[in-house]
C-alpha cells in the first residue's frame, strides 16, 4: 500500500494506517511516497480495516501494489520533464505510480499490447525525437 506524500490528507492517513497495524517501509521513504504493509490474513480478518483502505484507494488516496511492482518506478525516478513508456500495463498501477511521482505536467504512457505492437506503436515517437 502507497501514500502519495504530497495528497494534503496524507498525515491523517499515515496515522490511521499505524493505529491499525500496518508497518511502514521506511527504506522506500525517499521516493516521494510512503510504503506500508500487512499481513494478508489480518487484512483479511478485520472488515473494517479492509473496508477503509478500500474506500481510500477508490478516492486515489492509497495505492495498492506489490512492493516487487513499486520497485520500477522507485528506481527509476522521473522528473517532471521525463516521458515514460510502460508496456507492462495492466491493470495500470505502475503507470500511476510514474504519473504521481513525475507530479505535474506528466507525459507518459502504457499499453498492453504485444510486445511487436507496442514497438511499432513507439517507433513514429522515437523518430520524431
Amino acid at each position: 500500500l502507497a501514500v502519495d506524500i504530497a495528497r494534503p490528507a496524507a498525515t491523517l492517513l499515515e496515522a490511521r494506517l499505524l493505529k491499525d497495524g500496518w508497518r511502514r517501509r521506511s527504506e522506500l521513504d525517499g521516493a516521494g511516497l510512503s510504503v506500508w504493509e500487512m499481513d494478508g490474513k489480518q487484512y483479511s480478518a478485520s472488515p473494517s480495516i479492509k473496508g477503509w483502505a478500500e474506500q481510500e484507494n477508490r478516492r486515489g488516496n492509497l495505492s495498492f501494489q506489490e512492493l516487487v511492482s513499486m520497485l520500477p518506478a522507485l528506481l527509476l525516478r522521473p522528473l517532471p520533464e521525463h516521458s515514460c513508456l510502460d508496456l507492462c500495463a495492466a491493470p495500470g498501477s505502475k503507470s500511476v505510480q510514474l504519473l504521481r511521482l513525475m507530479r505535474t505536467p506528466p507525459t507518459a504512457a502504457s499499453s498492453t499490447a504485444a510486445p511487436a505492437s507496442a514497438a511499432a506503436a513507439a517507433a513514429p515517437a522515437a523518430a520524431a525525437a
